[in-house]
């Protein structure tokens, strides 16, 4: 029988940007939908005081980032704009009821991704 110094340990600090190996840092992940196998890179989101929403995650949001991307910009596979933009990888641990992120506002983050792959300010 094994004690209990031999259970694994969750890391203590769940932000992504403390995992050496972590897809926010390295650029680029691959995901499996269907039977298809497909890749995504990191985009450059500048944060911004000024247009950029608050959020603290409310219950009903709790671990699902696709319903809170639908609420705010229509359509739920934007979810990973939302982590991406507040370096969340762990849903179980960082997306969690209470938690306060911040999002792009709709219009400076559907510019950005059309304009450049980047979200800077929205053209007018």
């Amino acid at each position: 029988m094994r004690g209990k110094n031999n259970r694994f340990k969750l890391f203590n600090n769940k932000s992504s940007l403390a995992k050496a190996q972590s897809r926010m840092l390295n650029g680029g992940d691959t995901d499996i939908k269907g039977n298809k196998l497909g890749w995504w890179e990191r985009k450059d989101f500048e944060k911004n005081i000024n247009t950029d929403i608050r959020i603290i995650i409310p219950q009903i949001f709790n671990k699902r980032p696709d319903l809170l991307a639908y609420r705010i910009y229509r359509n739920p596979n934007l979810f990973w704009l939302i982590l991406q933009y507040n370096n969340i990888v762990d849903l179980e641990e960082e997306f969690v009821a209470g938690r306060e992120i911040f999002v792009p506002s709709p219009k400076r983050a559907l510019s950005g991704m059309v304009n450049n792959n980047t979200i800077k300010e929205p053209i007018e």
